[in-house]
């Protein structure tokens, strides 16, 4: 069996997003008001989002992911509202490498380059692979 770009998200196991920007059959889901929305989604809103979004997904789930949000991030999407108010809030993916690689401040990780994800004194926690979205 083929793995699918949804199962395939770094967040798939984990995720309660009911409207998955990897799932083949998005434009039939609906989204409710106050229901989650997909972490990815809401950090590519974001000024530097899809820099970082980048370095932590393969490169062809990384355009999926930007491709629709193009899609929803226009008046009248059904997750507009929430991805307008995601963009004016921090980075989760930064926040949460400062916290993995010990930086004070989450706008320090906007100059950090790529191979920072890979910080030698980070706790066991954040794991080998850097800090998990």
């Amino acid at each position: 069996m083929t793995a699918t770009p949804m199962t395939r998200c770094p967040r798939f196991a984990a995720c309660s997003a009911p409207l998955c920007p990897l799932d083949p059959d998005r434009p039939v889901r609906s989204h409710l008001r106050g229901e989650p929305v997909c972490a990815y989604l809401r950090e590519l809103v974001k000024a530097d989002g899809p820099a970082r979004v980048r370095q932590v997904m393969p490169e062809d789930l990384f355009e999926l992911i930007a491709a629709v949000a193009a899609e929803l991030t226009v008046p009248g999407s059904p997750i507009y509202w929430p991805l307008r108010a995601a963009a004016l809030k921090k980075s989760q993916l930064a926040s949460g490498h400062a916290l993995c690689t010990g930086r004070r401040h989450a706008d320090e990780i906007s100059e950090a380059s790529g191979s920072d994800f890979q910080h030698d004194n980070r706790p066991a926690a954040c794991g080998s692979e850097g800090v998990d979205p």
